[in-house]
């Protein structure tokens, strides 16, 4: 802005003098307020971005240091594998079935004494297997009917107990070795006897070998 002035006297020129100076002051401080308010602003905005910024960093860390918990975990469970009948080498016949069974609980047994739970995962899991076709071999190999009862109660009894510790292990929680070798010491003598009594070579008629298998009650 322009002031334009008529000056006609020297009082009237210092006059004029003065008041533009005061014109120019107020200018001047006028523009610095506004400059230093932006400048302000500005650096406000800076810290906030920085601020935003470091906040993000700290969140993608959280996440990354969570997914490596997770992955931790994973491995922990590792040999926790599920497998089906097609993964376990069936025995043929009841005897050898029997003594698969005491493999198996040979090999828990011996994971738990060792301080290596997860490894009693798989025979856990093939003792499942092979407990379930136990009926069916046992009339395949000629075992009589009168035995089958005891079979089936026995089996039942055994699979309990080994049921008992694999849900314990995949809860994470400890296993009693020498309580579940007690435990199961007797169902898997009852089947033992009956597989003593069989012939070592199986000596069936062709009627024998038709008979009905066992009934609902002899089921898993």
């Amino acid at each position: 802005m322009f002031v334009t002035a008529t000056i006609s006297s020297a009082p009237a020129h210092r006059t004029t003098i003065v008041v533009l100076a005061a014109y120019c002051a107020a200018c001047l401080f006028a523009a610095g307020c506004t400059g230093h308010g932006a400048a302000t602003d500005q650096a406000e905005q800076s810290k906030h971005h920085e601020h935003s910024d470091h906040e993000g960093h700290a969140h993608e860390h959280d996440e990354h240091g969570h997914g490596h918990d997770a992955t931790a975990g994973h491995e922990h469970d590792e040999e926790d594998v599920a497998i089906t009948e097609a993964d376990v080498d069936m025995p043929r016949d009841y005897q050898s079935a029997v003594a698969r069974l005491a493999a198996y609980r040979q090999q828990i047994l011996s994971a738990l004494a060792e301080g290596h739970p997860p490894r009693a995962h798989r025979p856990l899991d093939e003792v499942d297997i092979v407990i379930t076709k136990l009926m069916l071999l046992a009339r395949d190999s000629g075992v009589p009917r009168r035995d089958w009862e005891e079979v089936n109660l026995a089996r039942r009894d055994l699979r309990a107990q080994f049921d008992l510790a694999h849900a314990a292990l995949g809860d994470g929680r400890s296993v009693d070795r020498a309580e579940l070798e007690q435990a199961t010491v007797s169902p898997l003598a009852r089947l033992t006897a009956v597989a003593t009594r069989l012939p070592k070579t199986a000596d069936t008629t062709d009627t024998e070998k038709q008979v009905a298998a066992p009934g609902a009650e002899a089921q898993p």
